[in-house]
């Protein structure tokens, strides 16, 4: 069926793409959450060194292999027991959560953030860090929430 220049199929892509389900994972019996915005994180091949694989694409661009996996409470859980994985304080105007990277190899890669559930607090490195880090040791569990 076509509505106009869209056919129903993309109208039924474009709802669900703007209603996706953001994936929260608690944190051990915390209110702490970390924030997956996408529902995927991006798996990096690496050499021998760990350091991320790049090749020229056609239009002769360096690109990183990579493939996109569905985030799961197996991988959240492997994120934050992996050395490679860090918490940084986000700027005051950007929200109220702690941003979680990785490094990989020379590369720094964006995770995802860690908030409060209800993001009633400003989560900072000095006051909340090693307690996030605590609260993942305990375990990780799976919360849905609408954006």
């Amino acid at each position: 069926m076509r509505l106009g220049q869209y056919d129903l199929q993309q109208i039924i892509n474009k709802i669900t793409e703007d209603t996706v389900m953001k994936k929260k994972y608690k944190l051990g019996n915390s209110d702490y959450e970390f924030v997956s915005l996408s529902g995927t994180y991006t798996e990096f091949k690496t050499d021998k060194e760990e350091k991320i694989i790049r090749r020229l694409n056609n239009e002769n661009i360096l690109k990183v292999v990579s493939k996109d996996k569905p985030t799961t409470v197996q991988f959240v859980t492997e994120l934050f027991s992996n050395p490679n994985m860090y918490l940084k304080d986000t700027a005051p105007e950007v929200g109220r959560s702690l941003t979680v990277m990785e490094t990989i190899g020379e590369d720094v890669v964006f995770r995802g953030f860690v908030a409060c559930k209800d993001y009633s607090i400003r989560l900072t490195m000095d006051q909340h860090a090693k307690d996030v880090l605590a609260s993942a040791k305990e375990g990780i569990s799976l919360n849905l929430a609408t954006i």
